[in-house]
């Protein structure tokens, strides 16, 4: 498993040279759906490295945390990305002491997604700053350090220019996401065997959503994929985007959809 180690100067350094370059299609402008103006968020990375990202969204019952944490146990090369609201923090820390921490320990990174899951369309960016800071709050207490947190998913996939206005402030990236692997098997399964380099990954703390990721896993081994921490997809693409450096080119495997015939014994 590769992974990278900036300092958050450097990062927020690549990540303004992205940003005023907008040479690559995954920087996306997205429509502030309380008017016409466009902010910029991150969906995709880069195409040249074999990342992908598995996120994971609002982390409400512990007990499905518990069963993540089985299936990242048998993975330990993979590396994931939380989104718990805070109160789900706070909750879940007191069910179970140290849970957090035990994703944390493991290399998995935390990502902001409002305290109360409330929509930023309807906050001013006051609101939001003071939002970020009860939900790092929440964060830096149940790890007992203050832990780095580098992106910004908005509830219900909805931007706003009072988003964007905290994200400056506070040194975040917005991130969406480029598929989805949530909800019953059935309707997932394309989606996860059309998996692809670059890929974030949207999905929920749900039963039908740890299915999934257990499939995904199996039907994606041998493709060459690196499923990895939201920070390492994105330091590939701004080092990409920013000619600094090329990860290894080429496709992964593509996955038979029906398998090879078994050949006769020998005789």
């Amino acid at each position: 498993m590769t992974s990278f180690s900036l300092s958050r100067r450097d990062f927020l350094k690549l990540g303004l040279t992205a940003v005023a370059s907008l040479v690559t299609p995954p920087l996306r402008l997205k429509n502030d759906p309380a008017g016409p103006e466009e902010i910029p968020v991150f969906e995709h990375g880069s195409p040249l490295r074999p990342y992908v990202a598995l996120t994971y969204d609002d982390c409400y019952l512990v007990t499905i945390l518990h069963e993540l944490e089985d299936i990242l146990a048998e993975h330990p090369e993979v590396k994931i990305t939380l989104f718990p609201v805070g109160w789900a923090l706070l909750n879940n820390e007191r069910k179970d002491p140290g849970i957090w921490k035990r994703f944390y320990e493991k290399g998995h990174e935390f990502g902001y997604h409002s305290f109360n899951h409330i929509g930023a369309t309807v906050m001013s960016t006051k609101a939001l700053i003071e939002d970020y800071d009860r939900w790092y709050d929440a964060l830096t207490q149940v790890l007992g350090e203050e832990a780095p947190v580098r992106f910004a998913r908005p509830t219900y996939g909805l931007v706003s220019r009072s988003l964007a206005n905290m994200c400056e402030e506070k040194g975040l990236t917005i991130v969406m996401w480029s598929r989805g692997w949530g909800g019953p098997y059935e309707n997932a399964a394309r989606a996860i065997r059309e998996t692809q380099p670059g890929d974030v990954v949207l999905m929920h703390t749900r039963s039908d959503d740890m299915f999934n990721t257990r499939k995904g896993l199996e039907v994606n081994a041998g493709r060459g994929l690196e499923f990895t921490t939201l920070s390492t997809l994105y330091t590939g693409w701004l080092l990409d985007t920013s000619g600094l450096s090329h990860g290894p080119p080429g496709p992964p495997a593509p996955i038979p959809i029906e398998p090879p015939p078994i050949p006769p014994p020998m005789r």
